[in-house]
């Protein structure tokens, strides 16, 4: 429901041609990381383990 949340605002963003109001990538990543802590603290270091890994393989060139 919170990724859907933000990826409804970023295309909300990009119709209306904000794009400059979209979170930063790192900011994303934070929010996300906190969310997951505090519904799920279980899952938390996977979520955040393949969250880390996804980031690494898009910054790889």
């Amino acid at each position: 429901k919170y990724t859907i949340f933000y990826l409804r605002k970023t295309f909300k963003h990009k119709a209306q041609g904000t794009i400059n109001r979209i979170f930063s990538l790192e900011t994303y990543v934070a929010k996300i990381t906190t969310y997951l802590r505090c519904i799920k603290p279980y899952i938390t270091s996977l979520a955040v383990s393949a969250i880390e890994l996804r980031i690494i393989i898009l910054i790889k060139p």
